[in-house]
């Protein structure tokens, strides 16, 4: 296969292009569900496509189902959701939103119930007299048994609800007009928990499910707001040590006993007990999510000062961090790049790394999908309209693929796998969702 190298090295600190090289025998542990070219595929980490789920034109906005059987989507131009097995055969129409051509409804944003046995989605329609509706429904996996939790009439439509279940699949946390509600997913009985004043985001659930983490930006002002940790059974916020409202990001580790915190000039950890710990100096930083393992969690480093104003994008130097601060690993990129990486999410057995690279300020590419190999410090730049729906679960029989030995190299679209069919994807959909 045919790449055309960018830049070579290791330790290079920035974001940019991604590559390739070594062949390695290991059996995958690696493999991905995404939407190319208007297809849904099954992707492995060397960035190749090794099946396809469906061959259609237009499906995107996918969304793997927790136990790895399932994916949910949009198909353009047939408006609802769809759910397709992993394994191929038969799909699903879920949802048939009501409405003539003009005014036809919008389902999105769909959320997996723990189980895999139930959806979440947000449906949207314009009702006239500049007046939308905003509803937030759950179905059953095939289609029946729907039902309204929400139901609301505004100005303006409610976008990204930030929909989130409970570990246990009672509750949904979702933002309605900024603010953050928990849901009772059987009764539809909801209770606020965050103040007016403040936008609400992200919700992240611990993995017990009897606390959230959320983010919270003013709203008359510029400043990069806090994180709150809310109590689920009070629905009061609880004080995060060491914080005295002044983190700026956190996330609970695979296990509930820490959460990682960035506070204005520190990287600092703290458990269940309180105790915190402060592992070292870090200005303009965040945090993102946790190795499965829990031994490591990634550090977001801003050195490029505020975002661009073009897309709203920041350089970002991203650090792999060991829970004890003891040591960090820069992952590679490319130097001088005014480019933005969010982290999506860590494969099953941590060693491989999915991101979003945002937009180069002034280019209309838009974003696209990158591979990091954690084990080798290498990168794979995916070809755009790639859109990234979750990791396999567990270990499948299928060749690995080519290792990536610490060089950044692009792959280049008409070589990227032999199945491309070469169409252009007719819809996108980037979840970029803020880490509270």
């Amino acid at each position: 296969m045919r790449l055309a190298l960018v830049i070579a090295g290791i330790g290079v600190a920035w974001f940019g292009c991604f590559g390739t090289a070594a062949f390695g025998a290991r059996a995958a542990h690696g493999e991905f569900v995404a939407s190319r070219d208007g297809a849904i595929v099954v992707m492995n980490r060397a960035g190749r496509v090794t099946a396809h789920v469906t061959r259609r034109d237009a499906d995107a906005g996918l969304l793997l189902s927790p136990d790895g059987r399932f994916v949910v989507f949009n198909r353009a131009f047939v408006n609802g959701l769809f759910v397709v097995p992993v394994s191929g055969g038969r799909v699903t129409r879920v949802t048939r939103p009501p409405g003539d051509f003009k005014r036809a409804a919008m389902d999105r944003e769909p959320a997996w119930s723990p189980d895999a046995r139930r959806i979440a989605f947000v449906r949207t329609r314009w009702i006239g007299s500049r007046r939308f509706r905003t509803q937030l429904l759950v179905v059953d996996r095939d289609g029946g048994n729907v039902r309204t939790l929400v139901d609301r009439r505004g100005a303006s439509p409610d976008f990204n609800l930030f929909l989130s279940w409970s570990p246990d699949g009672r509750t949904l946390a979702a933002v309605l007009s900024c603010r953050l509600v928990l849901i009772d997913a059987a009764t539809a009985r909801r209770r606020l928990v965050t103040p007016a004043g403040v936008c609400a985001n992200s919700p992240i659930w611990s993995p017990q499910g009897d606390r959230l983490l959320v983010h919270l930006s003013p709203l008359e002002d510029a400043s990069p707001g806090r994180v709150a940790m809310i109590d689920r059974a009070t629905g009061a916020e609880v004080d995060i040590p060491g914080c005295d409202r002044r983190c700026e990001s956190g996330s609970f580790s695979p296990d509930g006993s820490e959460v990682a915190l960035a506070l204005p000039d520190e990287i600092a950890t703290v458990d269940r007990s309180g105790l915190p710990s402060e592992l070292f100096a870090c200005t303009d930083c965040s945090v993102g999510p946790w190795t499965p393992t829990g031994d490591r969690f990634l550090v977001m480093r801003h050195p490029g000062g505020p975002p661009d104003p073009f897309t709203g994008g920041r350089a970002t130097d991203l650090l792999l961090v060991r829970e004890d601060g003891r040591s960090s690993t820069s992952l590679p990129g490319i130097p001088n790049s005014p480019t933005a990486t969010f982290p999506v999410a860590f494969s099953p057995t941590g060693d491989t790394l999915i991101a979003y690279r945002n937009v180069i300020a002034g280019s209309e590419e838009g974003p696209n999908l990158a591979i990091f190999d954690l084990e080798t410090r290498g990168v794979i730049d995916l070809p755009l309209q790639i859109e990234f729906g979750g990791w396999l679960p567990g270990t499948l029989d299928r060749p690995r693929g080519p290792r990536l030995v610490g060089q950044v190299a692009r792959l280049e679209p008409e070589v990227a796998d032999e199945a491309n069919t070469g169409r252009t994807q007719a819809a996108r959909c980037l979840r970029s969702r803020r880490i509270a």
